[in-house]
């Protein structure tokens, strides 16, 4: 069943153990239900049980602990509060490393700067798609840490970064990339948190770049004022892109010829529609350059021009519940006006709520 109230919100203050003990303890029902789906979902693509997905989770502990220790610390605090062991916690906030590629659907985001926005700001946003159960499993996490900046993003209760935006007007979009290869550094949720606790774009490409990247990953971000960039991270190498005429798009395939030489990208295999999605979500921008407004974004973001795999994805009802993959949020933010627009489902099904975020 899918949720379709708003999403709970959950406020967390103080140290990273009292962070995240809050966040476990007021959403131990859903991280129990994202625990119990993973270990579904680990099953049925490469026959590993939970203990075994614990276990490997703990290969990135040492990278966490000597790069972020305070995030370990806030894990723990989730597990206390849920009433778990810090290694499933790990696990989840390592799922996309443990086993990649679970789904065979993907993302897709963009972001506005002010010379293409009908009002002068800067917007970033994407359609998240996943598996069906996971949609129940979704929460608001709305963080106030000392010395850092206040967070407001949408993630997988039990999971501590995910996508949204910071009290400093900057914000980031995920999407999963595929290639060959080894894990090894940090987990890709662990890089979204420290994007999130960036105060400036500088920092969050240091917070990308500065550190190895266990698993592949598009991040695309951008902060209040203008400033944007999309950064394709693999374990091999990386590269980066500006906006086009005030315009980023990404999907779930590699962009960069430099990094195409020097990686296999298995994306347009495991995403399809990864393709068409890119190039029909940028025809749709390219039209309206300079009056892109939050409603075309919210009309552009409901696209259905291929079917059940289009930029607004619908479940296969042949298809058994847990192998399902649907647009389970749509997220448009405005980063000079600290609002979001989010929808707990297919945006063609839902309407968007708005928040105004006051760190």
């Amino acid at each position: 069943m899918i949720n379709t109230e708003p999403f709970q919100i959950i406020e967390c203050r103080g140290t990273p153990y009292e962070i995240g003990f809050a966040h476990g303890e007021q959403a131990k029902e859903k991280i129990r239900l994202n625990i119990r789906e993973y270990e579904d979902m680990f099953k049925i693509s490469s026959d590993i049980d939970w203990a075994q997905a614990r276990k490997r989770s703990l290969y990135f502990v040492d990278y966490i602990r000597q790069l972020e220790p305070d995030l370990l610390e806030e894990m723990r605090g989730v597990a206390d509060g849920a009433g778990l062991e810090l290694a499933d916690i790990l696990a989840l906030n390592s799922r996309s490393e443990i086993v990649f590629g679970l789904a065979k659907d993907g993302c897709t985001s963009f972001t506005i700067t002010p010379e293409a926005s009908a009002n002068g700001h800067t917007l970033i946003g994407q359609n998240w798609d996943w598996r069906v159960p996971i949609a129940d499993g979704l929460i608001i996490l709305k963080i106030y840490q000392q010395g850092k900046p206040g967070i407001f993003m949408v993630t997988e209760a039990g999971i501590i970064g995910k996508v949204g935006m910071n009290s400093e007007g900057l914000g980031v979009c995920l999407n999963a990339l595929v290639v060959q290869g080894q894990p090894e550094g940090l987990p890709l949720h662990i890089i979204l948190r420290r994007i999130l606790n960036s105060k400036l774009l500088n920092d969050a490409l240091l917070a990308i770049n500065g550190v190895k990247n266990a698993g592949p990953a598009n991040y695309m971000f951008a902060q209040k004022g203008g400033c944007a960039l999309d950064v394709e991270k693999t374990p091999q190498a990386w590269d980066y892109t500006f906006n086009d005429r005030g315009i980023l798009v990404h999907s779930n395939h590699i962009l960069s010829p430099r990094l195409l030489a020097r990686v296999n990208d298995q994306g347009t295999i495991r995403f399809l529609s990864s393709i068409v999605r890119y190039h029909m979500m940028t025809k749709m921008l390219n039209r309206e350059i300079g009056d892109i407004t939050v409603e075309y974004l919210m009309e552009c973001l409901r696209s259905h021009h291929q079917g059940r795999e289009s930029i607004c994805c619908h479940a296969d009802s042949d298809q058994p519940l847990r192998r399902q993959s649907m647009t389970c949020f749509s997220m448009i933010m405005d980063l000079d006006t600290n609002e979001m627009w989010l929808t707990p489902g297919p945006p063609c099904q839902f309407e968007y709520t708005r928040y105004l975020i006051e760190f």
